[in-house]
């Protein structure tokens, strides 16, 4: 299935309206990661303002995706995509 631009944008406003910063960063990455595979005109920059996510590379530095669980750089899970 190919996304379209409505995709991209209803995914960002859901995840805009999180209150929690660091909730909208995961999100925006692992959603990125799929975008990015679907399609290689994928704008990055232009999602993660749609999620009103700032991204930078001190907030992703050491977190990590492992077996479907994103975790903080101290090993606390933070969000299991296995649900």
């Amino acid at each position: 299935m190919a996304f379209t631009r409505r995709h991209y944008e209803a995914v960002g406003d859901i995840i805009a309206r999180s209150g929690d910063e660091e909730l909208r960063s995961m999100l925006e990455e692992y959603f990125s990661e799929m975008f990015d595979k679907d399609n290689p005109l994928y704008k990055r920059e232009l999602f993660q303002r749609r999620c009103n996510v700032e991204v930078t590379k001190e907030k992703r530095e050491g977190s990590y995706l492992k077996d479907g669980v994103y975790y903080s750089a101290d090993g606390t899970a933070l969000m299991d995509w296995n649900l």
